[in-house]
């Protein structure tokens, strides 16, 4: 390698003063851990089934091919951060139930109204008593 090579080598390089970026100037979004973005792309999609006396039941969506249709992580993403960003805790709960402060006490109050938190709300009620501790100390 001659000295032409590593000085252009050095010019393209990129640069190492990636720790003073302005905070909006990285994406949250496109830097979620794998976990978290396999989390969201598995939250199945439901549909709402009307019976004749006017309640319903949820029924998961699926395809041609008998595969459950799910999110995508971006429609996941947007509806999460949309709606949820203003939760204090993860699942405190009160007298009467959670908190709705608490991301599981905002997550049941919308799932009235929109089937995506209705299967958020399912995925994340199937996490059994102590196991949020692990949740949170691994995300």
């Amino acid at each position: 390698m001659n000295v032409i090579d590593e000085a252009e080598m050095r010019e393209n390089a990129p640069a190492d003063n990636t720790w003073d970026r302005f905070d909006l100037a990285i994406s949250k979004k496109d830097n979620a851990s794998i976990r978290t973005k396999l989390l969201m792309r598995q939250i199945p999609v439901l549909k709402r089934v009307y019976k004749d006396d006017g309640s319903f039941v949820y029924e998961e969506d699926v395809d041609s091919f008998g595969l459950v249709n799910t999110y995508s992580f971006r429609e996941a993403w947007n509806l999460i951060v949309d709606n949820l960003w203003q939760c204090e805790s993860l699942c405190d709960k009160d007298k009467n139930g959670y908190k709705s402060t608490s991301l599981l006490g905002m997550i049941d109050n919308l799932r009235k109204s929109n089937d995506f938190y209705e299967s958020l709300w399912r995925i994340l009620t199937t996490i059994e008593g102590n196991s949020w501790d692990a949740i949170v100390l691994r995300s």
